[in-house]
């Protein structure tokens, strides 16, 4: 049943046994609260795959990119994934051939952007201080949550040059208590999200710092705990409500029925 519902598929190319496609990633997070784990792509190669990778809906020999990812930047994508799913059929463990995978993405990515950025002498190893965050980071600011003790500023970044410097595997949003080059008072969410998604981004972001930073949650409960309250709020949730949540909102209604 799940593989006849229209994702959107447009054919791409076609890599020796594995055909790819672009899709409409929104349409594929609004299917289910499993498939918002698609970001950049999927595919599907059983149980051998990671779940924030691998989808059942997604036929096998497919590799599906998302289609919100700039035409620019799928070949770093599809090389990606064919490093992920050549490893894992050498033998290696997933996360292991998904790190290989990172990896080899990174230093390609590294090397166009230095060059096309014009940067030199750029700290790319670790962590980069706040201070020497480029200014193509940014787009513009979103707005701002003001919250009892903090306030919260949201920026749409442009996500291509996040990962060619910072992290590869970055897509849609983040915050500093996941990813410490993101300054600690802000979240951050591609620019190329549809606006109508924006604002669920935003909840699952700001949900996420709130109980890692309040409730000391490592990040893995604290993303389950997200992706639900995302799901339930999807298609339902505007930005006037994303930037009027606060720390009692999360802790006294967000999760009040949610189990994680």
């Amino acid at each position: 049943m799940e593989r006849n519902i229209n994702f959107g598929k447009k054919f791409i190319d076609k890599w020796g046994k594995f055909i790819i496609y672009t899709v409409n990633d929104e349409k594929i997070r609004n299917f289910a609260e499993y498939a918002e784990e698609f970001s950049d792509y999927g595919v599907n190669i059983g149980k051998k795959g990671l779940a924030t990778l691998n989808f059942k809906f997604i036929p096998k020999d497919e590799i599906w990119i998302a289609k919100s990812i700039k035409p620019a930047e799928r070949h770093f994508i599809i090389s990606n994934a064919l490093t992920y799913i050549k490893g894992i059929e050498r033998g290696l463990d997933p996360g292991d051939s998904y790190e290989n995978a990172l990896a080899k993405e990174k230093s390609e990515r590294t090397k166009d952007a230095l060059n096309k950025l014009h940067i030199k002498n750029y700290k790319t190893a670790g962590n980069p201080t706040h201070k020497d965050i480029p200014k193509k980071v940014y787009a513009k600011k979103y707005g701002a949550i003001k919250d009892v003790k903090e306030t919260v500023n949201i920026f749409l970044i442009n996500g291509e040059v996040v990962r060619d410097l910072y992290k590869t595997d970055y897509v849609e949003g983040g915050h500093a208590y996941v990813y410490d080059w993101i300054p600690i008072d802000e979240i951050w969410i591609e620019k190329i999200v549809k606006p109508d998604e924006i604002p669920v981004i935003i909840l699952h972001e700001f949900l996420e710092r709130t109980l890692m930073k309040y409730k000391k949650f490592p990040y893995v409960r604290a993303h389950i705990a997200a992706s639900k309250a995302e799901f339930e709020h999807r298609g339902i949730f505007n930005k006037k409500d994303a930037l009027s949540l606060t720390r009692s909102i999360v802790m006294n209604k967000l999760l009040k029925n949610i189990k994680y």
